[in-house]
């Protein structure tokens, strides 16, 4: 399915998105530290954070130790049974070094929890040296009847189009 983008910037970040995603900007974002998030019709979100580099790289040493604190809050999450990496891999964004990971959570559902219920969970975090930004950017499957084919390839193609700044 071929679908039909549009771009988005926001505070020297771009992107191209489907046209049918809508989009929800945390009211308290600045320049330094925001949050975007892109709502699919199917009810799968995908989401754009960033915030300070140099307060990232005092809590954490490497950007490998940010990946590794950001799977450990999903880890956390309310209802989260268990979580299981399926794939974890390096890239560039930009020009920039990128961790990838792709995770399924198994989510507590229903009376007392019975019914467990499958969301899939892809992630990509990287620095940004050239604004002093670090970056999260994610998306998590709406329901277990997404086709985690089409969102990995809608994922990998809005992330592709990504740019933290102009060359």
């Amino acid at each position: 399915m071929v679908l039909s983008h549009s771009a988005f910037a926001i505070y020297g970040i771009s992107l191209s998105i489907p046209e049918s995603w809508t989009v929800e900007i945390n009211p308290k974002g600045n320049r330094q530290k925001c949050d975007v998030a892109f709502h699919t019709p199917d009810g799968t979100k995908f989401y754009v954070s960033w915030g300070i580099l140099e307060e990232a790289q005092k809590r954490f040493k490497t950007l490998d130790e940010h990946v590794d604190y950001s799977l450990n809050q999903v880890k956390k999450g309310r209802d989260v049974d268990s979580v299981k990496v399926e794939q974890r891999s390096e890239g560039k964004i930009n020009g920039h070094r990128s961790v990838f990971t792709k995770v399924s959570v198994m989510i507590r559902s229903g009376f007392f929890g019975r019914t467990l219920i499958k969301r899939t969970f892809l992630s990509t975090h990287f620095y940004c040296p050239d604004l002093s930004r670090f970056y999260v950017v994610y998306m998590l499957s709406g329901t277990s009847q997404v086709d985690e084919e089409s969102m990995s390839n809608i994922y990998e193609e809005v992330l592709n189009s990504l740019r933290c700044h102009q060359p």
